[in-house]
């Protein structure tokens, strides 16, 4: 009875211990002044009041964003892309990697058991020392045996916790590489409306040029103008058709980029996009405080520092004694039918402690490399939301610049048709000659394409901006419960 309290005491005292774990406790790189330094936007007008403390919503749905342009082609390639695209996909399966991994460490905090089977027969010669005995030998064993490994200082328990945040961070850079893939995307598609937008106005400008070619070389040919203005007309004309050329060279190449970020062949994919129209982005003034709450680059960076913060704790529980118990339990006899007699019966227990005395400084390093690591997490933490804010400031700046510039473009855009217009009846009119008048349709023409090129560029300013901040913010009753929760919920309840 008494053996039987000791032992009780025993496991008491080792579970007692197994609950404590050594290292520093985490401290999110967010409430550091120095990130919190950092975080200002230039380019965005702001009171104090609309500032607080990060929250963390890196776990909210980031979409789907791209409906704000109203294009059902569109929709139909972000949905596409996360299906197809072949780095997309290895991504994800590099996440799986990782959460196995994950609970390969946690499998390490529950005993091993592993059940054995053994028969073996043994015949001596006659000579042997064992003849006196008989001439033949058989042994029946079946057993268990079951080891544990005690995590009394919380080794076991900080690596698992380190893979856990690993295996986190790398969902994270999926939902960050899905989101950029997307905006690549949605900006490659709208330079291919904008190179539409393009072709169509260079499509007309070639048939009037054509007509007028051919209208000067029949006045030429009767003297009713001169042989250099029916040049001029022919060189207007073939100069549109080399733009038009060119242009739909651009919209080949660029169709062919697309097909292969869907994951497809530009033989399979039909592609068809209409003309850009007008589009205008207002941006609400809580999106700067979203950036550091909502961007998965982020995310995955925290993470990154929390692993290595566990790593510190796991490289200093080295320090301290390691516990393994093994215990066995199982029947033996050299006859099957006295196998499962209680005189058959064996059990052992053998607790084994493993102390560090002397490791010729081997555990101290691997602390050093640890901190050092941990640093470098803290490092990169601090150089992914730098990134974040001048991406961001940029996407600001061109979005806040985008509507101006459209403005005044259109209004020269007019201009230059008036003056064409102008110019075409003071021609007819005698007052200029035919050089003056092409001048005013090139200058027009061009006009046009810089607007429809501006036009494409506010498109791509508005897809930079979503892509900066992490995916939209017009998500009302937004929900909590897309790809990155779905990997804080597996990693903290199935790992």
């Amino acid at each position: 009875m008494k053996k039987q309290v000791e032992s009780a005491l025993m496991c008491a005292f080792a579970l007692t211990l197994s609950s404590c774990i050594v290292g520093p406790d985490y401290q999110p790189p967010e409430d550091s002044q120095e990130i919190r330094q950092i975080t200002a936007f230039k380019h965005f007008k702001y009171s104090p009041e609309q500032w607080k403390k990060a929250t963390p919503k890196d776990a909210q749905e980031r979409g789907p964003w791209w409906e704000i342009f109203h294009d059902d082609r569109l929709s139909e390639y972000m949905l596409e892309c996360g299906k197809s695209n072949p780095d997309i996909k290895s991504l994800s399966y590099k996440v799986d990697q990782l959460a196995e991994a994950a609970r390969i460490r946690r499998s390490a905090l529950y005993p091993n058991a592993v059940a054995t089977g053994d028969y073996a027969k043994l015949e001596v010669g006659d000579n042997s020392i064992l003849r006196p005995f008989g001439s033949q030998f058989e042994d029946w064993a079946l057993g268990a045996t079951l080891t544990w490994d005690a995590d009394l200082f919380g080794r076991i328990r900080s690596t698992l916790a380190a893979s856990r945040a690993e295996a986190q961070s790398a969902e994270f850079e999926y939902e960050s590489a899905l989101l950029a893939l997307r905006a690549r995307i949605a900006a490659l598609y709208f330079s291919i409306r904008q190179i539409k937008t393009q072709c169509d106005i260079l499509e007309k400008d070639v048939a009037i040029r054509q007509k007028e070619s051919s209208f000067m070389a029949e006045r030429a040919k009767i003297n009713f103008a001169s042989r250099l203005d029916a040049e001029r007309a022919l060189a207007q004309e073939f100069n549109a058709r080399a733009q038009l050329t060119s242009a739909r060279e651009s919209l080949a190449t660029l169709k062919n980029m697309l097909a292969y970020l869907l994951g497809k062949t530009p033989a399979t994919l039909q592609i068809t996009a209409a003309p850009l129209e007008k589009f205008d982005l207002d941006i609400p003034a809580q999106v700067p405080s979203l950036l550091l709450e909502r961007r998965s680059d982020i995310a995955a960076a925290e993470r990154m520092v929390l692993a290595a913060n566990h790593r510190i704790g796991a490289a200093q529980a080295a320090f301290f004694p390691t516990v393994s118990i093994t215990s066995s339990l199982g029947v033996e006899s050299s006859a099957f039918s006295k196998l499962i007699n209680s005189s058959s019966f064996a059990w052992g227990v053998s607790p084994q402690v493993y102390l560090p005395i002397f490791q010729a400084g081997r555990l101290c390093a691997q602390k050093r490399i640890a901190l050092a690591k941990h640093k470098e997490a803290l490092e990169k933490y601090k150089s992914t939301v730098l990134k974040a804010i001048r991406e961001t400031e940029d996407a600001l700046a061109k979005s806040a610049f985008a509507k101006r510039k459209i403005s005044e473009m259109q209004t020269a855009a007019d201009a230059a048709a008036r003056v064409e217009k102008i110019s075409d009846a003071q021609y007819e009119q005698g007052v200029i000659d035919y050089f003056q008048k092409a001048q005013a349709s090139r200058a027009n023409l061009a006009a046009m394409l810089a607007l429809a090129r501006e036009q494409g560029n506010q498109y791509r300013a508005a897809v930079e901006l979503i892509r900066a901040i992490g995916g939209f913010w017009e998500r009302p009753g937004a929900k909590e419960i897309p790809a990155a929760q779905k990997a804080v919920e597996a990693f903290e309840k199935g790992i």
